[in-house]
C-alpha cells in the first residue's frame, strides 16, 4: 500500500505539470452487471450533488456505465461503503459534465471513453478510468488498491489536489475575462468582415478534405460559409469554391455520412444557393431515408439513442431540405421533432429544464437554432417563443466572464472548469450558433422580447469578431462564428 501511495504521489507530481490528474487508467471492463449492493446506496449525479459530496466529506466514486464487473469485488464494495460517496451519472442527462471529465481524461494522454472516476469531496478528479484489472499489475492497480490509496491521499494531499484543480480550470476554461478589449474597428466588424471574406483557408480545406481526420463540423460549416459567400457575392471565384465544397459534401454522403445532419444541411444549402437540381434530388432522397426511421414522437434514430443535439440538428437540416425542394413533409417533420424536444426539455428533471440546466450549451443552442429555422420558414409563433426561451436559457445558465461556456453555472463541475464553446469540431460551436441567432434577431426581428438579465449589443459581430484572427488559417475552426456575419440563406 505504501509503495502504491508513493507511486501515485509521483504520478500526481508529474501529471499535474500537464494539467492532468493523479493517475489515468486507460481501460474499463464492461462485462457483468452492476452489483445490487452499490445500486442501493449510489447517489444520482444532479445539480445538488456538489452539496451532497461536500457535506459527506468523503472522496467520490463515480461510475458512468451500466455494467461494471469490477464493482462485484467484495473488498472494493466494503471500501466503497465505508469510505466513499458513490455516485451514478446518467451521461445523456449530464452531457456537459461528462464532456469536462473526458477533457481531463485526455489531458493525461488517455484515449477512448472514461467509464469511472474518483474525485475529492470538492469534485477534483484524482483518477479517471476506463478499466480496473481484477488484480494488481505492475502498471495498473486493481480497484480495491486504487480505492484504498485514493481515500488516504484525500486526507494527506488535499492542498495538492486543490492546486491540481486550479491547473485543470486554467487549462480547460480559457478565462475570457483576461482577454483584452477589442479595438473599435474589430468590434464594428470591419476587420472581422475581412477575415470572413478570406477564402484561402477554405480552398486549402476543400483540397485536403479527403482526410478522414477532419472533424465533421469543421468541413460542413466551412462549406456552408462558402455557400453563403457565393450567395452574397456570386463571383466566379466564389462559385468555383462553392461547387468544390458541394462536391466534397456529396462525396462524404456517398460513403458514411448519410445519417449525419450536418452533411445533409450543408448539401441542402448548396442546392439552394447553386440552384442545382441534382443536389436537390440527392438531398431529398437522403432526407426521405431519414424520415423512414422517424419515431412516433417525431424523433430520429431512436434505436441508436441519438441525444438532443443530433435530433435538433436534423430538424434544422430538414428545414433546409424543405427550402430547397418546397416539399412540406420535411418542414412538418422538423416541427414534430422540435415540439417533442421542447416539451421533454421543459418537463424532464433529468434532461433539460429551463431553470438550473444540467444540459450542455450545445443542446440549448441547437434547439434554439432549429426553432428559429422553423419560424423563419412559416412564422408560427410558438417557434418564435421557443427560440426566445432557449436563448434566455443560454444567457442565464451558460454565459460567464464574457463568453459562453459548455456547462451551466449550476453544473456540479462548474467550479472545476467552464470550457468555452467557440470552436467547430465534430459539432458546430455553440457560441457561433448563438451569434447567428443574434444576427437573425436583428435582421428579421425574430426575437422581440428582452433578454432576462442583460442587453446584448446591437453590433452583429459582438459575439463572433472577438474570436476571429487576422491569420485566416486560424479561422478554420470558427466557420460557425463567421456565418453570423453573413446573410442567412433561409431568409432569401
Amino acid at each position: 500500500m505504501e509503495f502504491l501511495r508513493k507511486s501515485l504521489v509521483i504520478a500526481f507530481g508529474a501529471l499535474s505539470l500537464f494539467f492532468a490528474v493523479v493517475a489515468v487508467l486507460r481501460h474499463f471492463e464492461q462485462s457483468g452487471s452492476t452489483s445490487s449492493d452499490v445500486s442501493t446506496y449510489a447517489v444520482e449525479w444532479t445539480a445538488d450533488f456538489r452539496n451532497t459530496a461536500e457535506k459527506a466529506g468523503k472522496p467520490v466514486f463515480l461510475f458512468m456505465c451500466a455494467d461494471m464487473r469490477a464493482l462485484k469485488n467484495p473488498e472494493a464494495l466494503k471500501i466503497l461503503r465505508k469510505y466513499y460517496t458513490v455516485a451514478r451519472m446518467n451521461v445523456s442527462a449530464n452531457p456537459a459534465d461528462y464532456a469536462v471529465l473526458k477533457s481531463v481524461y485526455k489531458l493525461g494522454g488517455a484515449r477512448g471513453e472514461p467509464k469511472a472516476a474518483i474525485l475529492t469531496p470538492e469534485l477534483v478528479p484524482i483518477v479517471i478510468a476506463s478499466k480496473f484489472p481484477e488484480s494488481d499489475t505492475a502498471g495498473m492497480p486493481a480497484l480495491p488498491t486504487t480505492l484504498a490509496a485514493c481515500a488516504k491521499l484525500c486526507k494527506t494531499s488535499a492542498e495538492q489536489f486543490r492546486k491540481t484543480g486550479k491547473r485543470i480550470e486554467a487549462k480547460l476554461s480559457d478565462d475570457a475575462s483576461n482577454a483584452p478589449d477589442l479595438p473599435k474597428i474589430l468590434s464594428d466588424g470591419t476587420l472581422a468582415m475581412h477575415s470572413v471574406w478570406s477564402v484561402s483557408e477554405i480552398v486549402w480545406l476543400m483540397r485536403n478534405s479527403k482526410s478522414s481526420e477532419i472533424p465533421n463540423a469543421l468541413l460542413c460549416e466551412n462549406a456552408r460559409l462558402s455557400f453563403a459567400m457565393f450567395a452574397r457575392s456570386p463571383r466566379v471565384t466564389n462559385r468555383a469554391i462553392a461547387f468544390k465544397a458541394a462536391y466534397e459534401i456529396v462525396r462524404r454522403l456517398q460513403t458514411d455520412k448519410r445519417e449525419n445532419p450536418l452533411f445533409l444541411r450543408a448539401l441542402a444549402s448548396a442546392a439552394m444557393v447553386l440552384g442545382d437540381r441534382k443536389l436537390t434530388a440527392t438531398a431529398v432522397a437522403i432526407a426521405d431515408e431519414i424520415l423512414k426511421k422517424k419515431g412516433k414522437d417525431g424523433l430520429f434514430f431512436e434505436r441508436m439513442h441519438y441525444p438532443v443535439s443530433e435530433n435538433a440538428l436534423m430538424a434544422s437540416a430538414l428545414c433546409y431540405v424543405y427550402k430547397a425542394s418546397g416539399q412540406d413533409r420535411f418542414l412538418e417533420a422538423a416541427k414534430a421533432c422540435m415540439d417533442t424536444l421542447t416539451k421533454s426539455m421543459s418537463e424532464s428533471p433529468k434532461a433539460l429544464a429551463f431553470e438550473n440546466s444540467q444540459a450542455s450549451l450545445e443542446e440549448v443552442a441547437f434547439c434554439a437554432r432549429a426553432c428559429a429555422d422553423i419560424y423563419i420558414l412559416n412564422r408560427e409563433d410558438r417557434f418564435r417563443l421557443n427560440t426566445t426561451a432557449f436563448l434566455n436559457m443560454a444567457y442565464e445558465n451558460f454565459y460567464h466572464d464574457g463568453a459562453f461556456r459548455l456547462n451551466s453555472n449550476s453544473s456540479p463541475l462548474a467550479r472545476l472548469a467552464r470550457p468555452p464553446a467557440n470552436k467547430d469540431s465534430n459539432m458546430p460551436s455553440a457560441e457561433g450558433v448563438i451569434a447567428q441567432l443574434e444576427s437573425d434577431r436583428r435582421n428579421l426581428k425574430l426575437l422581440d422580447e428582452p433578454l432576462f438579465t442583460f442587453n446584448v449589443s446591437e453590433k452583429i459581430s459582438e459575439l463572433s469578431a472577438r474570436n476571429l484572427s487576422i491569420s485566416p488559417f486560424e479561422n478554420l475552426g470558427k466557420a460557425s462564428l463567421r456565418l453570423a456575419l453573413m446573410p442567412n440563406i433561409l431568409m432569401k
